[in-house]
């Protein structure tokens, strides 16, 4: 089987491709943003977010054909829009900052200043244009969207309905494998004494 993730930044996608993993899947993380060669083959999942393509592609027209050669499309975005926001605006400034983008973190953390120049310069829009691009790969290629809020849920009932409409025999190892307690985003910092 073939599997690809699509999504939106910050939204469980690498948690998930490691979850293919651990299930013995052969995983490619982002290969359009870091120009890796390979050969697509059985038992593979491949984790891209939507505006990663192949230089000088529309990121929809792309995926909406390249999906085609896979068995089962994952769709995963956020629902609450602040939060989401939030928690990219955390990964853009590590990325900026040239910090380990995988590492945790708590809301007001990011600095003001940055958020002010990021958006400024055009970073909600992007934000706002990579969500709405789901959307639309969601309805053209008819898949619903994964949301993680639901599947990265304390109740497993919730994540694994979630999963309810791909045609995988696995659902129940994928929601298993979950851990919560791997969040990047913390309620506050632990102590350090």
């Amino acid at each position: 089987m073939k599997v690809i993730i699509i999504s939106t930044p910050r939204t469980g996608s690498t948690t998930l491709l490691e979850i293919f993993s651990k299930l013995g899947f052969d995983i490619i993380f982002e290969p359009f943003e870091f120009r890796k060669d390979f050969q697509l083959k059985d038992n593979m999942c491949v984790k891209t977010i939507i505006h990663q393509v192949p230089k000088n592609e529309n990121n929809l027209e792309f995926y909406k054909e390249y999906v085609k050669k896979f068995d089962e499309v994952i769709l995963l975005d956020r629902f609450e829009l602040n939060e989401h926001w939030e928690s990219y605006l955390n990964l853009a400034y590590k990325i900026n900052n040239k910090l380990n983008t995988n590492t945790t973190w708590v809301s007001g953390s990011t600095p003001s200043d940055f958020i002010l120049n990021f958006t400024k310069n055009g970073g909600y829009q992007r934000f706002l244009k990579m969500k709405g691009d789901i959307n639309l790969l969601s309805e053209s290629i008819n898949k619903k969207i994964i949301y993680y809020e639901n599947l990265f849920n304390s109740n497993k009932q919730i994540s694994l309905s979630s999963l309810a409409h791909l045609n995988l025999d696995f659902k129940n190892e994928i929601v298993n494998n979950i851990d919560l307690s791997n969040k990047f985003k913390k309620e506050k910092y632990d102590n350090l004494i």
